[in-house]
């Protein structure tokens, strides 16, 4: 008869978990701007007397008749180039958050920023071919009871040549 015994040692190991890249990889790249849209304000009646307007936060298309030459890419260091008409006009860093979610922010010794009054932007990955991006502005001046809502642009980008998949996106204005 043979009597053994087995000792479990304590062992405190240490794992590193490394993100899965592919999700980055797929933001890689070049991209077309073919659509934005804007909060407006909109005035909706004027009543009593004294008069008092009436106003609401509405999505607008604010698409241009240029808007493909506004273009960004996004490259494996993870920073940014934005171009318009080929010129650089911005650039920054791009950070993953999950599979389809992204924050980027504009280089503070460079070149500016698309809005005053926030450093992150999110980029949402709709499909492997089109991106949109949002960020806050500030509200329209004047004394309306939307001052302290969250304003908002979204402006959505394609890979070059490609059609991008509207069926897969809940766009604010049809």
């Amino acid at each position: 008869m043979i009597l053994s015994s087995c000792k479990k040692e304590n062992i405190d190991k240490t794992i590193t978990v490394f993100p899965d890249q592919t999700a980055s990889v797929k933001l890689i790249g070049k991209w077309e701007a073919y659509k934005l849209e804007k909060h407006e304000l909109q005035l909706d009646s004027i009543v009593g007397n004294p008069p008092k307007a009436f106003s609401s936060m509405v999505w607008f298309d604010q698409t241009s008749s240029r808007v493909n030459e506004g273009t960004m890419e996004f490259n494996d260091d993870y920073t940014f180039q934005n171009f318009y008409a080929e010129v650089l006009v911005y650039s920054g860093t791009w950070n993953q958050v999950n599979d389809s979610t992204f924050t980027m922010n504009f280089d503070p010794n460079g070149t500016g920023e698309w809005s005053d009054i926030t450093t992150d932007y999110i980029v949402t990955k709709h499909c492997d071919n089109t991106i949109s991006v949002d960020y806050l502005v500030a509200p329209p001046a004047g004394n309306h009871e939307h001052q302290d809502a969250d304003w908002q642009i979204v402006t959505y980008f394609r890979t070059p040549g490609t059609v991008e998949c509207d069926d897969l996106i809940d766009y604010y204005v049809e």
